[in-house]
């Protein structure tokens, strides 16, 4: 899912310059129609196909010809535009992706070539979503005492129709800040970042959106607020081989919220005020390696619901993560691996703070 080359491989790591990235790409499809898709790239083997739906060659405009199956992977496409065709199931439409698919690009005079996915979205484009329609979904929360699983509600409160929801359980207050000392948080489950078996691999989210509903039930604002306010975080346990990584998008002027309803809209990108937790309690802004990082293993979704020092209740819906208008958003140079110092490899866990 990352690329780590070593030179057990190579006599030397070959500069970058010789490397052929296949970028990370997605395609938004509707069901029952063949959708085409391009990729990043105009001599392209596809390697592994979806496991929903079907994946076809196309002509040079993008109309399907073959179909593609396990027996001739590689295959190479016959069309130079790096066009294919997803042909979507007929029988239902998923709240999230579809599937997804592995390509190459034929290499030319280059040493390596680094592989890339193709995400099949939904034809809202979203990667992955929690709807609450049934339950929670594997939700829970974290830091409120003995609430750790969230209340499931089944009823309309103005946006919020079948949603998530949680409140104070415990208050210990810091004397000297008058804040909470633990503030609580909704947290997504292995569904969320598991979606269609991306098993945490959310590559495609990189330059999209993460969007959710949320409202208070009960609290004051006019109040004391905790600080910090750090409203959505995006963990990486494996980032960093093991010792983690946490990005974190901090409420602000730009990212308001006053305990009315609303929905929240994040850009996941360089340049969207995402910050990285390192030693020392300091928050330097997220290098987009840092944001393709994370996205490339995430954990989890985490969701502040503790805001004010005095108590409060709140609900959260329809958590979706859409993916970028532009079809090859993900960054090539943090997908071919920095040069790690500690060893004679190159990763993209390497490329931390670059």
């Amino acid at each position: 899912w990352y690329c780590v080359l070593s030179r057990s491989s190579f006599a030397q790591l070959p500069p970058i310059e010789t490397y052929v990235v296949a970028q990370h790409v997605t395609c938004r499809c509707q069901v029952a129609l063949d959708n085409q898709c391009l990729l990043a790239g105009t001599d392209v083997l596809i390697t592994q196909l979806p496991v929903v739906g079907a994946l076809l060659d196309a002509t040079d405009a993008g109309q399907p010809t073959n179909l593609i199956t396990e027996s001739q992977l590689p295959y190479r496409l016959t069309n130079g535009k790096g066009r294919v065709v997803f042909r979507a199931p007929d029988n239902y439409d998923p709240s999230g992706a579809w599937s997804f698919a592995n390509y190459t690009l034929v290499p030319d005079t280059a040493e390596v070539y680094v592989g890339g996915n193709i995400f099949f979205t939904n034809h809202l484009g979203l990667l992955t979503s929690s709807q609450f329609t049934s339950g929670s979904e594997g939700w829970t929360i974290v830091g409120n005492g003995n609430m750790t699983t969230p209340l499931h509600m089944t009823i309309a409160a103005g946006m919020l129709d079948r949603y998530i929801a949680g409140g104070d359980e415990v208050s210990a207050l810091d004397p000297d800040t008058g804040t909470d000392r633990r503030k609580w948080y909704f947290v997504s489950g292995s569904d969320f970042v598991n979606f269609a078996g991306l098993r945490g691999f959310l590559a495609g989210a990189f330059g999209g959106t993460l969007r959710f509903t949320i409202k208070a039930t009960y609290g004051d604002w006019s109040s004391t607020l905790n600080r910090p306010l750090d409203f959505i975080s995006l963990e990486c346990s494996k980032c960093d081989y093991g010792r983690g990584v946490r990005l974190v998008r901090f409420a602000d002027v730009s990212l308001p919220w006053d305990g009315t309803e609303q929905v929240v809209e994040v850009t996941i990108g360089l340049g969207h005020l995402w910050r990285r937790a390192v030693s020392g309690g300091s928050w330097p802004l997220a290098s987009q390696c840092d944001i393709a990082a994370v996205l490339s293993a995430l954990t989890s979704v985490s969701i502040l619901g503790d805001f004010t020092a005095s108590g409060e209740g709140v609900g959260v819906d329809n958590v979706e993560i859409e993916v970028a208008a532009e079809h090859a958003a993900f960054p090539a140079s943090c997908q071919s691996g920095c040069l790690c110092s500690e060893s004679d490899t190159r990763s993209l866990w390497c490329c931390l703070g670059a």
